[in-house]
């Protein structure tokens, strides 16, 4: 069988790489048969290890026939590594598809809780009629209600201006991120991060727990989004 040849083939040219040549001689004083050995010259081994250098390199180099051989289409790399996964190049365009559908509709899911931290950042500061003193407590209106007594008045005009530019910039960064730019969950983490420190200061635990529940789905945000980035780079 072809295999066996080529199985021999290869087996004598490694072998000549170190051949000696036996000579049997048999002596009148011996009853067994000695073997000595003769070292070949230095032409005859180079003779040798060239001849089995290309036995194994025509052996090696020899295409096994198959009825999956044939040329590489574009993108044949792929493809041949999706058919061994199980799929065709067109599902698995389609499974990345679908992939990065899932990332866009759960980014824009997560962007929505900025419109919830408004809501409660509304709750807490006292823009809206119906106040609340726990778990929506905002740490930087805290700290100026608690250390800007002295300021009179404008501890009032302070405490309104930064509740309003509050809420509107948690507004903001979620129509930025329902339109998938990863920076608005970027800084709303770093935003609510800050303020989490303002709310040790003040002691305000169950608000420190909501807080940090934003934080975490903005991360899981910004970490889609930027999964979904480098899946369409990578499909580019």
């Amino acid at each position: 069988m072809p295999w066996r040849r080529n199985s021999a083939c290869l087996c004598e040219g490694l072998l000549s790489l170190v051949d000696r040549r036996a000579v049997l001689s048999v002596t009148e004083n011996r009853t067994f048969p000695r073997v000595a050995y003769r070292p070949l010259s230095p032409i005859e081994n180079a003779a040798k290890a060239f001849s089995g250098v290309f036995k194994v390199r025509s052996i090696l180099s020899a295409r096994v026939p198959s009825g999956t051989d044939r040329p590489l289409e574009p993108g044949g790399v792929m493809q041949t590594l999706n058919v061994n996964a199980g799929q065709s190049d067109q599902e698995y365009k389609a499974a990345e598809e679908r992939r990065r559908a899932d990332l866009r509709a759960e980014s824009t899911q997560d962007a929505n809780f900025f419109f919830w931290a408004a809501v409660l950042a509304a709750l807490g500061s006292g823009l809206l009629p119906l106040r609340l003193n726990i778990l929506v407590n905002i740490g930087v209106i805290d700290l100026l209600r608690l250390y800007a007594v002295p300021f009179g008045p404008l501890q009032t005009l302070a405490v309104l201006m930064t509740a309003i530019l509050w809420v509107s910039a948690l507004i903001g960064l979620g129509f930025a991120g329902r339109g998938g730019y990863r920076w608005a969950f970027l800084v709303g983490m770093v935003l609510y991060a800050v303020d989490m420190l303002a709310l040790v200061v003040t002691f305000s635990l169950w608000a420190f727990g909501v807080h940090a529940f934003f934080v975490f789905k903005w991360f899981e945000a910004q970490k889609r989004l930027r999964d979904l980035r480098e899946s369409a780079l990578a499909c580019a």
